[in-house]
């Protein structure tokens, strides 16, 4: 009685439960509704942030393919000079090959942009890291050395090149960057696994799980100093840097 004069709108009488149940369904309602909107923001902000990006990741791709074609035919006029036995026809050939695989990160930013297409083909993922390692460990510190265990006998994969050589250098180069020890190692490791019914369960940061089967693991690892989870919760935040000034971006696109 005391709370009904204190003006209780909601109240329980002990020979009256029913009245329990239509505040307790407004209640779980009214807090669904308020999770929906809020995961409604959260996805509108995310395609803002990616809207952004993507403009300014296809202006930067135009620019820089102009760059490209200047840079590889001049590569090649100079390849054409030389004679056969010349010493500079493999630092020239290195840099072309350079310059193809930022040919191959353009049309990834062109398709981020919209502009762009995937080329989805079958992958040997060992061939692959083995053709990028050498070209890696003159990007990173001298301190840091680059090792690579890759397990042989790894069935095919379907992917884009271009894509999994990106992800792999940038994980490189900001595991190579995260060792402020004297010295460092940076370990590329490629493995198979064989996914059952019963480990699915297991791929919990992930909507859907992979169907059973045969994949190709592949894992970098560093020795440097760990990302707090303050930094990783905002993993995929625009323009999000942990690096001193000058230092770059964590790649997210």
């Amino acid at each position: 009685m005391a709370a009904m004069r204190a003006g209780a709108h909601d109240y329980l009488m002990k020979n009256s439960l029913a009245r329990l149940l239509p505040p307790v369904e407004r209640a779980l309602h009214e807090a669904e509704e308020r999770r929906q909107r809020r995961r409604a923001e959260e996805a509108l902000r995310m395609a803002q942030k990616a809207g952004s990006l993507g403009l300014m990741a296809g202006g930067i791709a135009h620019d820089f393919n102009h760059l490209l074609v200047a840079l590889l035919a001049q590569c090649s006029l100079a390849m054409m000079k030389l004679p056969p036995d010349s010493l500079a026809r493999d630092p020239i050939g290195k840099a072309v090959k350079a310059a193809e695989r930022a040919a191959t990160l353009t049309r990834q930013r062109l398709h981020f942009a919209g502009g762009g297409r995937q080329e989805i083909e079958p992958l040997d993922v060992n061939g692959l890291e083995q053709e990028n390692l050498g070209l890696l460990q003159a990007a990173i510190p001298k301190h840091v050395a680059l090792r690579a265990r890759l397990t042989d006998g790894l069935p095919t994969i379907l992917g884009d090149p271009g894509q999994l050589q990106q992800v792999v250098m940038n994980l490189i180069i900001n595991g190579a960057e995260a060792i402020s020890q004297p010295s460092g190692t940076v370990t590329v490791t490629t493995e198979r696994c064989d996914v059952a019914n019963s480990k699915l369960q297991s791929w919990g940061f992930i909507e859907e799980g992979p169907a059973p089967g045969a994949y190709v693991v592949l894992t970098l690892q560093d020795d440097g100093d760990a990302v707090s989870e303050a930094t990783r919760a905002r993993s995929f935040d625009p323009f999000l840097t942990t690096k001193k000034h000058g230092r770059g971006l964590i790649p997210i696109a």
